[in-house]
């Protein structure tokens, strides 16, 4: 109803739980002072300040288009992070629910477009893993407020990109477990700050590789042979898992004094694949 005792035309009305007023839409439909809603957990309350009568007809000939409907809603988690979604499309619908956690590593979103619109609620931590940050863009920007830890997982972010800025607070335990990371790379930079237990981890690492470097500080496997060949090494390396793991289907396996350094065997793939626990 109308407020006579107000200078302009105020509307007070009531919405069913399940429908709500398209607040973006209603701007788009008709001229507004304010529009107050609230839940009292049994219906919506909503009071729009309308600047002339001219505006209360508009509001009145479309109502039925300004009411949203909770059946009607889109899924915002999924559209937030698909693919085929546009920013152009995000602009033109800003108002609506989008999850900013999907929408901030969506590849859609460039980093350009966070800094352009720096004010919208991204989501940093979701920020630090969109796959089109660059180490150029860290360099810039270093003052953001980066999620180091996402930021060393990040595939736009090379090995070589984070070697060259080992100052800066990478996560190493994350880093060791990149998946660019190989024999290779340890080698490499081999004094590089590794956590160890978090390479052992990374299934980029065989156990030929772990063998045939056992001068290095693995950790979270211990490697007890005598020298001999490095085949022989590490035939008696699978045969000993084998073992445990025959005893640990039959709910036999031995007792660890730490076991956090259990290793674990399974054969789903057709052939032997170990992992590893790391605190």
């Amino acid at each position: 109803m109308s407020d006579s005792q107000s200078q302009h035309p105020v509307l007070s009305f009531t919405m069913k739980l399940g429908e709500r007023l398209n607040i973006r839409r209603l701007t788009k439909v008709c001229s507004i002072i304010s529009c107050h809603g609230g839940c009292d957990g049994a219906e919506w309350n909503y009071r729009i300040d309308f600047p002339d009568m001219e505006n209360v007809a508009k509001f009145s000939a479309n109502y039925q288009s300004l009411i949203k409907r909770k059946s009607e809603e889109p899924d915002w988690y999924q559209l937030s992070r698909s693919n085929k979604l546009t920013w152009e499309f995000v602009m033109e619908n800003i108002d609506e629910e989008w999850n900013w956690y999907a929408l901030s590593m969506n590849p859609i979103i460039t980093f350009d477009i966070i800094i352009s619109h720096i004010n919208l609620p991204w989501q940093h931590g979701s920020v630090s893993m969109n796959p089109n940050i660059t180490i150029k863009d860290v360099e810039s920007y270093f003052g953001f407020p980066w999620d180091w830890n996402e930021l060393s997982y990040n595939s736009g972010i090379k090995i070589d990109d984070i070697m060259s800025y080992s100052q800066w607070p990478w996560c190493w335990k994350t880093v060791s477990l990149r998946k660019d990371i190989n024999i290779d790379v340890i080698k490499k930079y081999r004094n590089a700050p590794w956590s160890w237990k978090g390479l052992t981890l990374n299934p980029k690492i065989t156990l030929q590789d772990i063998v045939s470097n056992n001068d290095m500080p693995w950790e979270g496997i211990e490697i007890k042979c005598e020298p001999m060949p490095v085949a022989l090494a590490l035939k008696k390396l699978e045969d000993a898992i084998e073992k445990w793991s025959a005893h640990e289907n039959r709910g036999e396996g031995p007792k660890c004094a730490n076991p956090e350094s259990q290793v674990q065997s399974s054969s789903s793939s057709g052939k032997d694949e170990v992992k590893y626990k790391m605190e």
